[in-house]
């Protein structure tokens, strides 16, 4: 867990730098909740990368669901990436996602690990509300492959799943 938790961390520093902040506002929500990690959409690059900074992975609890239904009732997001190592306690997500499907919310979905049920769950996800669905095996490859899950680089990798799946060293893009 260790080394997938300072991949992720380099993973969101990545996806930061690389978004124009002047047209985009980010904000980190963590499941299960800390608000020590936590911030509302932002456009300040320095406090951003300092709260991915301190990302831990806290538990084996994965209450994806909760966490859906608590972002899009408390941010006014237009997209959402989850990121996942692990299996979901809820399943499928059914609730949160339809929420998202109904207000036209992609959620772009990175699977890292070997769960076949949260692989499952995050594709799902992903396929239902139109967002991209990534996943790793080789968790070094991730922080590169955020830089294309922001605004100006997405649309790569809608071209195709193998051009995206070059470009980002993804195993599976769909």
């Amino acid at each position: 867990a260790g080394e997938s938790i300072d991949m992720l961390r380099k993973a969101a520093e990545t996806f930061i730098t690389n978004c124009d902040l002047s047209q985009t506002s980010i904000g980190i929500k963590v499941f299960p909740q800390k608000e020590e990690w936590e911030t509302p959409l932002m456009i300040d690059k320095m406090l951003l990368i300092l709260k991915t900074s301190a990302l831990d992975a806290p538990g084996s609890n994965t209450p994806l669901d909760n966490c859906m239904l608590r972002v899009i009732n408390e941010i006014p997001l237009t997209r959402a990436v989850i990121v996942s190592d692990g299996m979901p306690d809820d399943d499928p997500n059914e609730n949160a996602t339809n929420i998202y499907v109904e207000a036209k919310i992609p959620c772009d979905c990175i699977h890292i690990g070997g769960s076949y049920r949260g692989e499952e769950c995050l594709k799902h996800i992903a396929a239902r509300t139109g967002g991209i669905y990534m996943k790793f095996d080789d968790i070094s490859k991730i922080v590169g492959a955020f830089k294309y899950l922001t605004p100006g680089y997405r649309g790569l990798l809608t071209e195709s799943s193998e051009v995206a799946k070059q470009i980002t060293g993804a195993k599976d893009v769909s």
